[in-house]
């Protein structure tokens, strides 16, 4: 006599849930083939079988609706499954080309931070979240941002991330706004900014927006410092 598996039995055979089990079930895509005299599913072999079948095709990318209709048939066009290979390939690819993106970034900020002892964690988080930002609106960006080799990106990246530490401790030590040392790091963060977004040919005496959509790594009171010394260091120009 057959070796019949319960739902549960099957699922851990399958490393499927119970309760996709249970769905599979109720669309019809995966019926127990017997049941027990208290009317408990007890799934066959052949059951086993076509559930793999299930995993695999469903691996493929294809939704339940479409394995269902090609389970519904024993053979399927080398034109059709060459058609869903190749999505799967391309599907991959993209992931991995992702995934490469990822680790290239960690590895950008392992030599930003490289030689701290300490890193102030929302300053980190805001370089991280401004490489992100920049790849999700790489379209919008086309042309607005230059384009930089590895080297380039991470000197820059160390630049911001100086000049932001310097801010945070200008404001927390109370270092007055209009002080030599206060109006340099201001200068300095003109002149990354400036370059950042390719207007070095174009006066670099722009605004800057503490009030932009994006993750600010900065207090409030770090923020009335950085603002009260740009306008003084903006006053100071004209």
């Amino acid at each position: 006599m057959e070796n019949l598996l319960t739902i549960g039995q099957l699922a851990k055979r399958t490393n499927v849930t119970i309760r996709t089990l249970h769905y599979y079930d109720k669309i019809d895509l995966l019926k127990s083939s017997e049941h027990s005299e208290g009317g408990v599913r007890l799934y066959t072999h052949n059951d086993l079988n076509k559930l793999r079948q299930i995993q695999s095709l469903k691996f493929l990318g294809l939704s339940l609706k479409e394995i269902a209709g090609l389970l519904k048939d024993k053979t399927v066009k080398q034109a059709d499954i060459e058609k869903i290979i190749s999505y799967k390939r391309e599907e991959l690819l993209e992931e991995i080309d992702e995934k490469k993106k990822t680790v290239e970034k960690l590895n950008v900020m392992s030599e930003v931070i490289h030689g701290r002892d300490y890193i102030y964690l929302d300053i980190f988080c805001f370089i991280v979240y401004a490489m992100i930002w920049e790849e999700e609106n790489k379209a919008e960006l086309d042309g607005a941002l230059p384009f930089l080799q590895r080297d380039e990106r991470v000197k820059l990246d160390k630049e911001y991330f100086d000049i932001y530490v310097e801010l945070k401790q200008f404001a927390s030590k109370e270092v007055p706004f209009f002080s030599e040392k206060a109006q340099n790091l201001i200068r300095r963060l003109e002149k990354v900014v400036a370059n950042t977004l390719s207007i070095d040919k174009h006066p670099v005496h722009k605004d800057i927006n503490l009030n932009i959509d994006l993750y600010n790594p900065f207090s409030e009171k770090e923020k009335r410092f950085i603002e009260n010394a740009y306008n003084y260091y903006r006053e100071t120009l004209s």
